[in-house]
């Protein structure tokens, strides 16, 4: 079945993660710029403020850890978590929040798509908690160089972070898979309302294509018909031209 979806489309990528998806995983510059003047807070109206001084995009930082050693790279790091901890020797969900509205680099595009401005902010929070953070609360230093080295300074690791946040928009019941009723309304999402930016693209196969190969080829004798965010990287990275389900590695 994947063959007829690989024969209905180029094979350039499209949807999401063609043109908008290339900017996040390149780190665009000037994206996300971190101050460190007061701001009121988009989600739940808080007010952020930053303790220490501002230390650049975590592009910015990412650039200049090229070349030197792995000490000096840490202390810069360690500059940015002091701004967000604010003396403290973890961030909380507060602080995580603060620093997300402060790298929209990290939902570059999303906003209008699956959901508010908001409400992709506070996907991102708890994404980053529940990934890195101790019992989904906190963010310890260890955590935070860790979340640094897979995503603030990765650009297949904020790829990767921008997926997710789009599969965790449409898993509303946080089951780490989705339905198949799920599935479509994520493509209609993405790709076929008349408000998607590639409504009638001609590269995107039909629907029922689409989900027809997504049936024969993922679901793997899964009984309640329900697929995993890796089952559906390709259809996130906007590639309808896969040969087959992603295999476990």
């Amino acid at each position: 079945m994947l063959d007829k979806v690989a024969k209905a489309t180029a094979a350039a990528p499209v949807g999401v993660l063609g043109a908008t998806m290339w900017l996040v995983g390149a780190g665009v510059s000037g994206v996300g710029k971190i101050s460190g003047s007061k701001h009121v807070a988009s989600v739940g109206g808080s007010l952020c403020s930053a303790g220490a001084s501002a230390v650049g995009t975590s592009q910015t930082l990412a650039q200049e850890a090229i070349g030197i050693s792995d000490n000096e790279e840490r202390n810069k790091v360690l500059q940015l978590f002091n701004k967000y901890s604010d003396g403290k020797s973890y961030l909380d969900s507060r602080d995580v929040q603060c620093m997300v509205q402060d790298m929209p680099e990290l939902y570059f595009g999303l906003e209008g798509i699956i959901g508010t401005l908001a409400e992709i902010q506070e996907t991102a929070t708890k994404l980053l908690l529940k990934e890195y953070g101790q019992a989904g609360a906190t963010i310890n230093w260890d955590g935070f160089w860790d979340m640094w080295k897979k995503v603030l300074d990765s650009s297949q690791g904020r790829m990767d972070f921008y997926h997710s946040q789009i599969f965790t928009r449409f898993d509303t019941e946080g089951r780490g898979s989705l339905s198949m009723a799920q599935v479509s309304l994520l493509l209609d999402t993405l790709y076929f309302n008349k408000s998607s930016a590639f409504a009638g693209d001609s590269r995107i196969p039909d629907k029922s294509i689409i989900m027809a190969s997504l049936v024969d080829e993922c679901l793997d004798g899964d009984e309640e018909g329900r697929l995993t965010q890796r089952d559906l990287s390709p259809i996130l990275r906007g590639e309808f031209c896969a040969t087959s389900c992603p295999e476990d590695k």
